[in-house]
């Protein structure tokens, strides 16, 4: 019985031991939910973008001047083959658009924030590289 109550305790402290690990709780708020930071958002998306972009094989993204610093517009459809590479190029390449939107969408929240501004701008060109590569899959 001890042993088995040495194990549960040792299983839940290599757990973390705590339920609010995953959502940290401001001591002050009553035990309210802390929002999340839009900085730390910001760079969890990029990590994934980067992620991505690696799986495709993409160089670094590189905005130029007019690269949008705002969610992009609809990209325009393109009608790749129903190949198993092409549909997971273009899986993958919209991961990276949702992704940069909702880098856009956070960026805009922070007006005057150059850094979340230039994360959008990496963000929306990455994603226009994704989709010109899923578009000229054959």
């Amino acid at each position: 019985m001890k042993r088995l109550a040495l194990v549960l305790v040792a299983g839940c402290l290599a757990c973390g031991g705590s339920k609010n690990a995953a959502a940290p709780v401001a001591p002050e708020s009553g035990g309210a939910v802390m929002a999340p930071n839009p900085h730390d958002e910001i760079t969890q998306l990029s990590q994934q973008i980067d992620a991505d972009r690696a799986k495709l094989q993409l160089a670094e993204p590189v905005p130029l001047p007019e690269t949008p610093r705002v969610p992009m517009a609809t990209l325009p459809a393109c009608q790749p083959p129903k190949t198993e590479r092409c549909t997971a190029s273009c899986t993958v390449g919209d991961s990276i658009c949702k992704n940069a939107e909702k880098i856009c969408k956070l960026a805009q929240e922070l007006p005057g924030d150059n850094w979340a501004a230039d994360h959008c701008a990496r963000a929306n060109k990455a994603c226009e590289d994704a989709h010109a590569q899923c578009c000229a899959c054959r």
